[in-house]
């Protein structure tokens, strides 16, 4: 047991600590035992999320600290420096706790382990915050260590600056902790538990559009949240500056009013997370889920997916991947994000390049670059994250389905799965944006756009496919998987831009375009076809393992004596 477990054991144990716990309605044994039991899957790398230890963020954090040190090279204001140390403290912390959050009040697989043992809402509700605070604990100090002792080099800095820095890091990291709690605990109160895991979703996507595009507005509003009482950044700035003859008059009153007003939603909000969370944790679990028999609409569509793949499985495992790509909890929180990342960027380039036609009329010149070429590839990219993402699932127990199928070919149900990917994102996108190119560029070199941009992501989304090597939605989710995927989506934007710059040779002559265009088509038809192959092979390799998986258990109680 390291020494900080061991320091916090101790404290938990005294009767002091027992009796301001039993006022909060916790209980000071259940809540060591629930911290020492999400260590340790958390240690495993068994909780949702966790595929990052904090050591790591720590160790990856340092060296950024080292640069962000580096304004003090032109000594600047101590107020400026420590506004702009705490607004990226509280940038990131945000960044990181929103997800984090979410993976740790959401995840209720561990509350179904103790459901059989009495314990409170608050004890869980507590244990689960505790670990927050541990990633706050190692994130603040790793981030503003090292600014704090480089802020004595400020112009009008005391010798305690830096305790004054760590305390206000430390204030507005809890800030933004308690923050997102309330947030969630508003969505307790006021959202069923059947949808709490959608509307958290789709709060993390809406924050990971939104953060980004904060930076465009730094520079217009930096300097009124460093002079204005209203805002929490001067709250913490203030604090930093305590003792020190750089603190410029501060409204008392104002700030006061804004600190009560926040308070008490927060502590409504976290009020709304102790009631009665292990109750509804089992619907936390199961979702919604409709109990109406659905009846296809679309009969002719449905016949013609049939045809397409070849037997009815095709058509199932077209409906199959698809519903459960919008209902399955860890895809949906895993890959949609970035999935919708890329979408956006791919219908920003579209809004901000479709006045500018790809063919190249003129000498060629960066500044006349046409944003359109990139557009195949971007969203060959929204195709990655699913390719990778596919096999994995938060209910791995329900892949037993699979050994009860009548499979005769497994053939039309690979390219069923490949269709449920094309369809959604190539087909449609590129239907919808058949009528704006046609409209800016004629009909001829509109629609040979689009079917060059079709044939190319078809191709791109081929490649991506060679990375389904198991049947939809039936293993467990394997730690890294998603941190590869990032890594792929970083490098292929580098791709990206090395495919538009051909085509932009390219498209000098719509010839070229014709037999490019023809060339991608053939080649989208070969790598599909190899991906269909090994993905049936692999599928029949798993099945065999599944339906071998009952005998190999029971093989010992066979043998005769």
């Amino acid at each position: 047991m390291t020494a900080p477990r061991l320091l916090r054991d101790r404290i938990l144990e005294f009767q002091l600590t027992g009796r301001v716990f039993a006022r909060l309605g916790i209980d000071a044994r259940q809540y060591r035992l629930l911290l020492q039991l999400f260590a340790t899957l958390s240690g495993r790398l068994e909780i949702l999320g966790s595929t990052i230890s904090l050591t790591t963020i720590a160790r990856g954090v340092i060296p950024l600290s080292i640069f962000l040190s580096l304004p003090v090279l032109a000594r600047p204001k101590p107020q400026y420096f420590l506004f702009y140390l705490l607004s990226l403290t509280m940038f990131f912390l945000l960044w990181i706790l929103f997800e984090d959050t979410s993976h740790s009040l959401l995840n209720a697989d561990e509350a179904s382990v103790v459901a059989h043992q009495p314990i409170g809402g608050r004890t869980y509700i507590a244990a689960k915050l505790t670990h927050l605070l541990s990633v706050i604990a190692v994130f603040v100090p790793a981030m503003n260590a090292i600014p704090a002792l480089a802020g004595l080099y400020l112009r009008e800095a005391r010798w305690f600056y830096p305790l004054t820095h760590l305390l206000a890091a430390y204030l507005a990291g809890l800030f933004v902790a308690s923050l997102l709690c309330g947030v969630y605990g508003w969505l307790f109160r006021f959202v069923p538990p059947s949808r709490i895991k959608g509307a958290a979703m789709w709060m993390q996507v809406l924050a990971i559009l939104v953060l980004p595009q904060m930076n465009m507005l730094w520079k217009s509003a930096v300097a009124k949240a460093a002079s204005s009482p209203w805002l929490p950044f001067r709250w913490f700035v203030a604090v930093g500056l305590l003792g020190s003859t750089s603190n410029s008059e501060f409204p008392i009153w104002q700030a006061g009013i804004a600190v009560f007003v926040t308070g008490g939603l927060i502590a409504l909000g976290l009020r709304g997370l102790g009631m009665d969370y292990l109750v509804r944790a089992s619907t936390l679990l199961q979702g919604s889920a409709s109990v109406a028999p659905r009846v296809s609409r679309r009969p002719r569509l449905r016949l013609l997916i049939q045809k397409l793949t070849g037997a009815p499985s095709g058509c199932g495992a077209l409906a199959f991947t698809s519903i459960m790509m919008r209902r399955d909890w860890h895809f949906r929180r895993q890959a949609l994000p970035m999935m919708l990342v890329y979408l956006v960027g791919a219908v920003g380039l579209v809004v901000s390049g479709i006045r500018t036609s790809p063919y190249v009329s003129d000498a060629f010149a960066i500044r006349s670059f046409p944003p359109m070429l990139f557009f195949p590839s971007i969203l060959s990219l929204i195709c990655l994250m699913p390719c990778v993402m596919l096999r994995f699932t938060a209910e791995a127990r329900g892949a037993w389905i699979y050994t009860i199928l009548p499979f005769e070919r497994l053939r039309p149900f690979a390219r069923g799965m490949f269709l449920s990917l094309w369809i959604p994102i190539v087909g449609v996108i590129h239907f919808c944006l058949l009528i704006p190119c046609i409209w800016f560029w004629g009909p001829g070199h509109g629609f040979l756009f689009v079917l060059f941009s079709s044939a190319l992501a078809s191709l791109l989304l081929a490649l991506a496919f060679l990375l389904v090597d198991a049947l939809p939605f039936s293993e467990s989710f394997a730690p890294g998987k998603v941190e590869d995927a990032q890594m792929g989506m970083i490098l292929g934007l580098v791709l990206a831009v090395i495919i538009a710059g051909v085509q932009w040779l390219v498209f000098h002559s719509v010839p070229l375009v014709v037999a490019e265009t023809a060339l991608l088509l053939v080649l989208a038809a070969l790598v599909a076809h190899a991906a269909f192959r090994k993905l049936e092979r692999d599928m029949r390799t798993q099945l065999e393992l599944f339906q071998l998986g009952p005998q190999h258990l029971f093989k010992e109680v066979d043998r005769p004596m």
